[in-house]
């Protein structure tokens, strides 16, 4: 996290999820409504950052659009 609370993409996966015993997630959403397994940020080889989907039972919406188990945008 920066001093601002942002968070650098472009450089190594940032796992997002709620608070977890079990796996360590750089953002961390205390809410019911959020996995403890949600996503994964991961860079890409041309520069974009790529966002992995990683629960079936809370949503994950990108531009409107619900992302499937393991489907990326």
């Amino acid at each position: 996290v920066t001093e601002n609370g942002s968070w650098n993409l472009a450089y190594q996966d940032t796992r997002l999820g709620r608070k977890n015993a079990s796996r360590h997630n750089e953002i961390e959403i205390n809410h019911a409504t959020v996995s403890r397994v949600q996503a994964t940020f991961s860079p890409a080889d041309d520069g974009e950052v790529v966002l992995l989907c990683e629960t079936a039972n809370s949503p994950v919406i990108v531009n409107g659009e619900r992302l499937a188990l393991n489907q990326t945008r």
